[in-house]
C-alpha cells in the first residue's frame, strides 16, 4: 500500500485506475492519498461489491467524491471513461 504512494511521488500518475476492493489499503484510501500526492490526477475505481457503498459514502462524508464502474465492464466503456478522465474525446 505504501509502495502506491512512494510510487506516485515519483511518477506523478494523470489518471489512477483501481479496484475498490482490495488488500491492505482499499481503493478509495488508494484514491485519497494519490490526490494529497498528484492533485490533478484522475482517480476511477470499479468494483463488483456491494462493500464498496458504505466505503465511498464515508470518502464523501470527509469531502473525498469518487466515480465508479461496475464490473464487470466491457472494455469499450472502460477506455471511454479514460478518454473523457484525460480530456480525450474519441
Amino acid at each position: 500500500a505504501n509502495s502506491r504512494a512512494e510510487l506516485a511521488k515519483t511518477f506523478h500518475p494523470n489518471i489512477v485506475l483501481s479496484d475498490v476492493i482490495m488488500p491492505g489499503l482499499n481503493g478509495v484510501e488508494t484514491g485519497i492519498r494519490m490526490r494529497e500526492i498528484v492533485p490533478d490526477c484522475k482517480i476511477i475505481l470499479f468494483s463488483g461489491q456491494a462493500a464498496t457503498v458504505d466505503l465511498l459514502e464515508k470518502a464523501r462524508k470527509k469531502g473525498h467524491q469518487f466515480d465508479i464502474l461496475a464490473k464487470p465492464m466491457k472494455p469499450e466503456e472502460l477506455i471511454t471513461v479514460i478518454r473523457a478522465a484525460s480530456g480525450q474525446i474519441s
